[in-house]
């Protein structure tokens, strides 16, 4: 049986029984988790899962009862804008609101023993999900969660997009989506071609343009005077507006 993340091979399924209360409806029922290798996406903290759900409290026994399930879609990408960047997205068909889907989630190991709540069932062949974008050389854009909150992050994808009550299955929510994330590209754009131009034989120059003079900086520690009461006491007050 498979205890420790350094012993997971492909194919490796376990069965994880949803207690959270913040999804009563899916209560006992289970998530079917799959260890997925991928060179590209994972290190010795980092390993990539796919996951389906059960529609009653039983645990699948063999690939063809896990087969039957649905899987859970984890994040979204436009079409259109996908293409642009990633040439794995021009074999993918979208759906009717021009979206196509990833099914892989990257969940951070520190520990090295599995999480107490997964059940391990076997190993199983895996069979490739249907129209799905998957990033095969590389964790660009992958979807991630802990193992803290792991059944919220994952049922959170599931109601959204598996039920679709994502807002961009609405007419104006799907103009909103787009807009917001062709923005969103245009300055990740801008950002990329702004650091390699700082990193760049000329970036002192560009820093300057940006008000940024790197040689008569002066040194943060030398910039900087706490004038409060009591130091330690300033610390714990201004920390604790971003503490709940």
């Amino acid at each position: 049986m498979v205890r420790r993340f350094e012993e997971l091979k492909t194919g490796d399924t376990f069965a994880w029984q949803i207690t959270t209360e913040e999804y009563p409806d899916f209560k006992n029922r289970y998530l079917i988790i799959t260890y997925y290798y991928n060179k590209y996406s994972e290190n010795d903290q980092c390993k990539i899962f796919r996951v389906k759900i059960t529609k009653t409290d039983k645990i699948p026994q063999n690939i063809e009862e896990i087969s039957k399930l649905e899987s859970i879609k984890l994040a979204y990408n436009i079409y259109d804008l996908a293409t642009q960047e990633y040439s794995e997205a021009k074999a993918v068909k979208p759906d009717k609101y021009g979206y196509i889907y990833q099914y892989t989630v990257e969940v951070l190991c520190k520990r090295k023993t599995i999480p107490k709540q997964m059940i391990y069932i076997g190993n199983f062949k895996i069979n490739a999900i249907e129209n799905e974008f998957y990033f095969a050389k590389g964790p660009r854009n992958q979807y991630q969660a802990s193992w803290k909150y792991f059944e919220e992050n994952i049922l959170q994808s599931y109601v959204l997009y598996n039920q679709k009550q994502f807002i961009g299955y609405t007419k104006e929510g799907n103009k909103e989506i787009y807009a917001r994330q062709l923005d969103f590209e245009n300055f990740r754009k801008h950002l990329k071609k702004l650091g390699d131009a700082i990193d760049g034989p000329n970036g002192n120059e560009v820093l300057k343009k940006l008000g940024i003079d790197i040689e008569n900086e002066v040194p943060l520690a030398d910039a900087l005077t706490y004038v409060g009461p009591d130091k330690d006491e300033g610390i714990k007050k201004n920390l604790s507006a971003f503490i709940k």
